[in-house]
């Protein structure tokens, strides 16, 4: 296979205008929120709160808002937001929901306690708010001239120093390499508000006094499975977001997702108390040739990227031949596992799994599988004693075409297919 990766031109840069605020409240819900650790690691759960988003949108109007737009499509694939600190007070009078009061409670107690002012005795502060680079176009250096650009932005509106609160372990290198010190820092799970109560766990860690039931989706779940899916199961799914071409989820894609409801083989985590899916799989027997049975849905679909994962699902399907590797002919396939951030680390995908495994037993199977599109479901996988029968890089792959269809900022980043004997 040939290992040359196409490389995804290098986007330009300009100031938000009044014009970029839907399309940069979108960038913000595709690849900003979802990996943000405030956001994420926030007690009461990882959707990003409205007033929040609508906070970030509005500074537009400052003119500190810097746009990375694709040249091929004009879509924004990276920003940065900032601005100059007028005095450190973070009352908002938008603000409408508990979580972004309490996100603002939280910047005020780091405020206070780095003290930039009489820190370094100026008067005169810039404070970037916030970066984000969309996963196709990252190891390209986006987003270091997104905030090389912001520098510039505060030299020339007479700003001393230029702040920042990283929220995860990629900014916080990002800003190493950019020279800029630390001067104050807290764990997540360490702070609390000022009614002593723990706002935050980091999504590593256990939900506090939650408890999670397993049970089988129903056509009454459609619509929550499909929240569920689009709120932490897209964001990080590797033939999504590796996609060479629109970052958009796909509806078709959804919908197939959600339909699979009706093979009566999806499994839920429900979190007991509010009843909301934490985690969900979604499995079913096969009919026949799955390789053709999905090159020929793959013909019907609506938009061009779900086809094209289709494709791609036949082409794992057809190099794997897990029928005359295995000499069966009744086979199971788990086609997604997904689990909400705060209740990861808690074994919900491996419950989940081990589900998945007992009906495709009660259904007759002789073997189970998936494909594994990341690092994470992979180590999963591999401790359930699934075996890989057949691995590609995302960036080898190429269509019927001679197409690369998905673009990988990480070479060795693979598409594994796994089976599990039954």
């Amino acid at each position: 296979m040939c290992t040359t990766v196409e490389k995804l031109p290098n986007p330009s840069y300009r100031l938000a205008t009044v014009a970029d605020r839907e399309d940069l409240r979108s960038a913000l819900l595709r690849f900003f929120y979802p990996e943000e650790g405030l956001n994420v690691c926030y007690y009461g759960g990882s959707d990003a709160a409205p007033d929040d988003v609508e906070y970030y949108v509005n500074l537009i109007d400052e003119g500190c808002t810097e746009l990375a737009i694709d040249q091929g499509t004009g879509q924004i694939v990276g920003f940065s937001i900032g601005g100059m600190v007028e005095a450190q007070s973070f009352t908002n009078s938008s603000v409408k929901t508990e979580k972004f009061a309490d996100i603002l409670k939280f910047l005020e107690f780091m405020a206070k306690n780095a003290n930039l002012a009489k820190r370094f005795g100026v008067t005169h502060i810039y404070s970037i708010y916030a970066v984000g680079v969309d996963p196709r176009f990252r190891q390209q250096a986006i987003a270091t001239a997104l905030m090389e650009n912001q520098f510039e932005m505060a030299r020339k509106k007479g700003a001393a120093l230029v702040s920042a609160d990283t929220t995860g372990i990629k900014s916080a290198g990002l800003v190493k390499k950019l020279g800029m010190e630390v001067v104050f820092s807290i764990a997540f799970n360490d702070y609390r508000d000022e009614q002593i109560v723990e706002m935050a766990t980091p999504a590593t860690a256990a939900v506090p006094e939650m408890t999670v039931s397993y049970r089988l989706a129903t056509e009454a779940d459609r619509e929550a499975l499909r929240e569920a899916l689009l709120r932490y199961f897209y964001p990080e799914e590797g033939v999504n977001t590796c996609y060479n071409g629109s970052p958009e989820v796909a509806p078709d894609d959804v919908d197939f997702y959600v339909n699979l409801i009706n093979e009566g083989c999806t499994t839920l985590a429900i979190e007991d108390g509010t009843g909301q899916i934490v985690g969900f799989c979604a499995g079913g027997m096969l009919n026949g040739d799955e390789a053709q049975n999905m090159a020929t849905l793959a013909q019907t679909t609506e938009t061009e990227k779900f086809a094209d994962i289709l494709r791609f699902l036949a082409f794992m399907a057809k190099q794997a031949n897990i029928a005359e590797r295995y000499g069966v002919s009744n086979i199971y396939y788990m086609y997604g596992v997904g689990v909400d951030h705060r209740y990861r680390q808690r074994s919900v995908a491996s419950a989940l799994m081990e589900q998945q495994f007992e009906l495709a037993r009660k259904l007759g199977a002789a073997v189970a599988y998936g494909d594994t599109t990341g690092v994470k479901s992979a180590g999963m996988c591999k401790k359930l004693g699934m075996e890989i029968v057949f691995s590609i890089a995302y960036n080898d792959y190429r269509d019927e075409k001679g197409r690369q269809v998905f673009v990988s900022s990480d070479p060795d980043l693979m598409v594994q297919t796994v089976v599990k004997r039954l």
